[in-house]
Order: C-alpha cells, then sequence, then structure tokens
C-alpha cells in the first residue's frame, strides 16, 4: 500500500482548533453535495482532512479544489483504518468527523464547540440526521426518519458515538487508539468506540440541534445487507463481548421487549393456521405492540401520513423480526463457543 499527503489551496495555515475528518470511497455527487454544505458552514474550519479510501473516482480531484488535504491509499482500507490515519495528521483540538453521505447544517461546527464549551467535562458529541432526506423512496425515508426519531427521543448522556456527524476531543481519541481497525467495512466502528469510551468513564453527550441531511439512496438489498450483516451481527457480537446492552437508542427495554413479542406473533399466528385459537392471542400481541412504539408510530404519520406509516409498521415489525434472529444465532455462536473454549 502506497500513501502520501497533499494539501489543499489553502495551506498549513495556523495550528487549528477543529479538524474536520471525512473518509470518502468513491464518493461521486453526496460527496461534492457533502463538501458544499461544508463550504457554507458558518463557522469555517481550520483544517479539512479527506481520507480517500482506494478511491477511483474524481473525489481526490474535488477535495483538493476545495482545499483540503487529502490523505490517499491506494487501495480500500475501510473507513475507521482511514478515518484513523487522518486523525493522526490532524492539528486540532478537536476531530469533527463526518460521513461522505451527509451535509451538515450550516451552523453544525458551532453547535458542536457550543456543546463543549457548555459541558467541558465531555469527552465526545454527536448529533443526527434531519428530518429531510434528499432522496424520496420509502428505504431512505424510513431510515432517515427512523434515525432522527431514534436520535431525538434518546437521551442526552449517550453510550454510543456516531462518526456521521460528531466530534471528540483529540487527547482521548489518541488515548483510545481510535476506532478498531478490525471492522474493514462500515459497520459499527463508531458505537464500538462510544463503548469503549463509557467504558473507560468519558462522557458523551447527543446534541440534538446538531443536524445533518442525509444524502444516501437506500434500496431494499443495501437495506437488509446493512442491518443484518453491518450492524445487527457486529452489534450482537460487541453486546456479548462488552456484557453491555444500555437503555438507550435502539437497545432500550421496551425495543428488547418488541423484538420478543415479535418473534411471539409469528409463531402464534403459524398457530392459527392450525386452529384459529390462536388469533386471539396474535391480537393481543399486536395490540402491545403498537403500544410499545406509538411513539415512533405517531411521529411518522405527522411526517408522512397514515399510508405510509402503515408499510412503515410492517417493515418495523420484519426489523424486529431478523435482528431478533440474528440476535439469537450470536447468543448460539457464544454458548457454543463458549463450550468449546474459543472466545464469544
Amino acid at each position: 500500500m502506497t500513501e502520501k499527503w497533499t494539501n489543499g489551496s489553502n495551506g498549513d495555515g495556523p495550528i487549528p482548533s477543529v479538524s474536520v475528518i471525512i473518509p470518502v470511497h468513491n464518493g461521486g455527487r453526496p460527496f461534492i453535495r457533502c463538501l458544499e454544505a461544508l463550504l457554507r458552514s458558518t463557522k469555517k474550519p481550520a483544517e479539512i482532512i479527506v481520507a480517500a479510501n482506494g478511491c477511483r473516482d474524481r473525489s481526490v480531484e474535488i477535495a483538493r479544489l476545495c482545499g483540503a488535504r487529502v490523505f490517499e491509499t491506494d487501495h480500500a482500507i475501510g473507513p475507521a483504518a482511514a478515518r484513523n490515519a487522518a486523525a493522526r495528521q490532524a492539528r486540532g483540538d478537536l476531530l469533527f468527523f463526518i460521513d461522505a453521505d451527509v451535509a451538515i447544517h450550516p451552523h453544525a461546527l458551532d453547535r458542536a464547540l457550543a456543546c463543549f464549551k457548555a459541558n467541558p467535562d465531555i469527552a465526545a458529541c454527536f448529533g443526527s440526521y434531519d428530518d429531510t432526506p434528499l432522496e424520496k423512496n420509502f428505504c431512505s425515508q424510513y431510515k432517515n426518519l427512523f434515525h432522527h426519531f431514534m436520535h431525538q427521543q434518546a437521551r442526552s448522556q449517550a453510550t454510543t458515538f456516531w462518526a456521521g456527524c460528531g466530534a471528540i476531543r483529540r487527547d482521548v481519541f489518541e488515548k483510545m487508539n481510535g476506532f478498531d481497525e478490525t471492522y474493514r467495512q462500515p459497520a459499527i466502528e463508531d458505537i464500538e468506540l462510544g463503548y469503549r469510551l463509557t467504558t473507560r468513564g468519558y462522557l458523551i453527550r447527543l446534541e440534538k440541534n446538531l443536524l445533518a441531511t442525509h444524502l444516501k439512496r437506500w434500496t431494499l438489498g443495501s437495506v437488509l445487507k446493512t442491518d443484518i450483516f453491518r450492524r445487527a451481527l457486529p452489534w450482537a457480537r460487541l453486546i456479548m463481548r462488552s456484557r453491555s446492552l444500555p437503555d438507550d437508542l435502539n437497545t432500550k427495554k421496551r425495543y428488547q421487549l418488541s423484538t420478543l413479542l415479535v418473534g411471539l406473533l409469528v409463531s402464534l399466528l403459524t398457530l392459527a393456521l392450525i386452529t384459529d385459537s390462536f388469533l386471539g392471542p396474535a391480537l393481543v400481541v399486536a395490540t402491545v405492540l403498537l403500544g410499545l412504539n406509538m411513539d415512533w408510530y405517531r411521529f411518522a404519520q405527522q411526517r408522512k401520513g397514515w399510508r405510509w406509516t402503515i408499510i412503515a409498521i410492517a417493515w418495523h415489525w420484519i426489523y424486529y423480526l431478523y435482528s431478533g434472529a440474528v440476535f439469537a444465532y450470536v447468543v448460539l455462536e457464544h454458548l457454543t463457543n463458549a463450550q468449546t473454549g474459543k472466545d464469544g
């Protein structure tokens, strides 16, 4: 692998207070919009570092034209390693990570800095997607709105981290040795970093007015691939290793219960094919499921209407079903490894 650094038109400049780091792999039009949004920021970053992760398109050229320092690798090394490589060369006291398919709001950097000023004891903060995603198809709208809802109703004192739009003190990041580079694909490397931070006693804040627009187009295939293989599977393994299941975001206790209830509902409906005596219990379980998740469904209805929300409810329950199946698989995997003396 060959690596090289180049400077954009801004030159070296003074020692910055904020270093913006963007990993990119063939970013295309979303990456251009990401940079355009960053350049419209009301708080100008002292430096922009683009980690070109095996790019074969014009991402490197575009980044340089925008004045970014560019770190290149001749093949894809994954976003975790790319961010770490860029962070090692950063000069700011804060590292502000942005995904290449995310357009931060104009006041995002100001709000991140204000968050650190108001909370001097925190090590990191992160925001959320807004509720106006660029892509209009169902999968894109659903994934974005669900993320927005989860972050907006979560506790401000977080137990995880999000690298799509999040900042961390550089000295803390260095002490933690950055992101875990064993994640070679976009996965839960930011969640894993958050777990390590909280385990070490560092505080993380979810800043709900720190917003960004998601530019990614989701399809049914990409949703299933990402949710199962890059989220649920590694996250479940992380939970088993850390023996920690925080009562926050996607892992709130009522969402854990909902996952169990969806499995029970499927079992009851299957038995109802044999005898309709199971229809009553199935209806009760479905009603409880609706009640446990009504705040999300109400939010969806207010944004998108009832027709869209009915489809969203069905997909949400399917999401619970495959997430629960993955977690059950990982538990079985962990128990099997424990019996054979392997690491879980």
